[in-house]
């Protein structure tokens, strides 16, 4: 995926952090079961910069789908781009979006200030 003012408009979080904790599934589904594709992880990230979303200090709670690999690390940095919310607000990442590790992301964290600048919207006067 490219990194659009679409991408950024939609996204219900961005920032920068490091994985402090994991809540993993049921293992002892087995792959190829039905339920195996609902290896939803929740991860912990204590967020170092905050683009969009979240406030920097805080530790946020990110859900992603691992069925297909995607596992985050312990202890690795990561800008997140979290896609939406579940209905318990939960931020979730997907398998195939803009989150990358920290060390991939230079080009992201070049083109997102001029993004976020565009996505903010103008004031609006007071009524009167």
């Amino acid at each position: 995926p490219k990194l659009t003012r679409q991408s950024v408009e939609n996204a219900a979080a961005i920032f920068e952090s490091v994985v402090v904790g994991d809540r993993r599934p049921d293992m002892r589904i087995r792959k190829g079961e039905d339920a195996a594709l609902d290896q939803n992880v929740t991860y912990s990230f204590l967020v170092s910069k905050a683009w969009k979303g979240v406030t920097e200090g805080e530790t946020v709670a990110v859900s992603r789908n691992i069925y297909w690999g995607g596992s985050f690390y312990m202890g690795a940095a990561y800008l997140v781009f979290a896609e939406g919310r579940d209905e318990n607000g939960l931020l979730q990442v997907r398998l195939c979006g803009l989150t990358t590790s920290l060390e991939n992301a230079a080009q992201l964290q070049a083109a997102l200030p001029a993004l976020l600048q565009a996505h903010v919207p103008a004031a609006t006067p007071p009524q009167q």
